[in-house]
């Protein structure tokens, strides 16, 4: 069986493993932060501090996802994405031991460093090894992978939860499997290495081009990250749900939107990458809404579904958007300002977040944020009809 055949179902199974985990492993814990706020309550600012868990390895990601992704372009993918893993469940992992909050701050600025390298190298290394429709196809999978792999990240560590806090940073260690079959599976993709040699990969890149995926990164997990950071705290007000139940909620929300990234390469070849973010702003920021302003459980989650599949289907249609702009000796280096532009997005979100709700309410906010990505959404409409005017050979757009 040759183990390295990018079609096989055990390659497929490493290196989605591996996307199933770069993404939301920031946010696993949100469902015991209530109960750290609470442990370390004589801390001061510990309600702003507690958030940072979530989000430091945000900021950490902003630093070096531009260098992970320069590395690449330079030195190559495999090594970069294979100390990603290692990095990135150790010291998750680590938060276990933990009796001090600064010290737990400092293992999640370190788990943002593992997280940068794998957030680069997993989309990239897809992108390398897939082309055209197939390409699509598996960023869809990759999509649903993330979305599913978070759902049962978040589920474990609030089931964890119910031993301890602590105990949920042991779903780190999920990591560990994979990157041992990563290091017999996973090989440095051939038209990457020709790349090397053939071009100049010091040469300059234009990333003026990439300023439209750019500011939809970062908007997007501005707006996306009131789900995982505020919601907890929703359900714990306003509908008296413990930790258990408040993961259980969180994973369901997660797990449904995992369905639509495997729509991606179906619309891609019916609707253009602009009619695509419109809908999907248009859903995603309804459904925030509902989340916001419902009176029951049941539509609060409704939201947080549409919410969410919409979110996948928007991120996943962006990298294929980037990849379409970028040259394969460019595609690191393009992709880790992308990795960046999300994760500053995901840093900055709780700050925005939490002084909108200080200022309207935690339920006003939801509805702020909805009807912010219902207008961006109508943002995508005068971008396409303007290209279609400028456009010298105006056709359906096949972006």
């Amino acid at each position: 069986m040759n183990l390295k055949n990018i079609d096989s179902l055990i390659f497929k199974f490493v290196i989605f493993g591996a996307a199933a985990t770069m993404a939301l492993g920031s946010t696993a814990v949100t469902p015991v932060l209530p109960m750290i706020e609470k442990y370390f309550l004589n801390v001061p600012h510990i309600d702003f501090l507690s958030k940072q868990l979530v989000t430091l390895p945000g900021l950490i990601i902003v630093i070096f996802a531009p260098i992970c992704g320069f590395m690449m372009d330079k030195f190559g993918r495999l090594k970069i994405a294979l100390a990603g893993m290692l990095v990135w469940s150790l010291s998750g992992a680590a938060g276990f031991f933990m009796d001090n909050i600064y010290w737990l701050l400092f293992s999640r600025a370190i788990l943002g460093v593992g997280a940068a390298a794998l957030i680069v190298a997993i989309p990239v290394l897809i992108g390398d090894y897939y082309t055209g429709e197939r390409k699509e196809k598996m960023l869809g999978i990759m999509g649903f992978s993330q979305m599913m792999g978070g759902a049962v990240f978040i589920a474990l560590c609030g089931y964890l939860g119910n031993f301890g806090w602590n105990y949920s940073f042991l779903a780190y260690l999920i990591e560990i499997p994979v990157f041992f079959l990563a290091t017999f599976t996973l090989f440095e993709p051939q038209k990457h290495a020709q790349s090397t040699d053939d071009e100049n990969n010091g040469d300059k890149v234009d990333f003026s081009k990439f300023l439209l995926p750019y500011s939809i990164g970062f908007f997007l997990f501005v707006i996306f990250f009131i789900a995982p950071i505020q919601t907890p705290y929703l359900l714990g007000e306003f509908f008296h749900k413990n930790s258990d139940q408040i993961g259980l909620i969180v994973s369901l929300v997660i797990l449904s939107s995992a369905i639509s990234p495997l729509a991606h390469a179906y619309l891609k070849k019916r609707l253009s990458s602009f009619k695509i973010f419109f809908a999907a702003c248009l859903v995603m920021g309804i459904g925030i809404v509902l989340m916001g302003m419902s009176g029951t459980i049941w539509l609060v989650i409704v939201g947080g579904i549409m919410s969410g599949m919409s979110f996948s289907i928007i991120m996943i249609n962006n990298i294929s958007y980037l990849f379409s702009l970028s040259s394969v000796s460019e595609k690191g280096r393009a992709y880790g300002i992308l990795g960046a532009s999300m994760s500053l997005g995901m840093f900055i979100s709780p700050i925005i977040s939490q002084a909108t709700i200080n200022s309207f309410g935690l339920r006003e906010t939801y509805l702020i944020y909805g009807v912010i990505t219902i207008a961006l959404g109508f943002l995508f409409v005068f971008k396409r009809n303007q290209e279609a005017k400028t456009s010298v050979f105006y056709q359906k757009d096949k972006i």
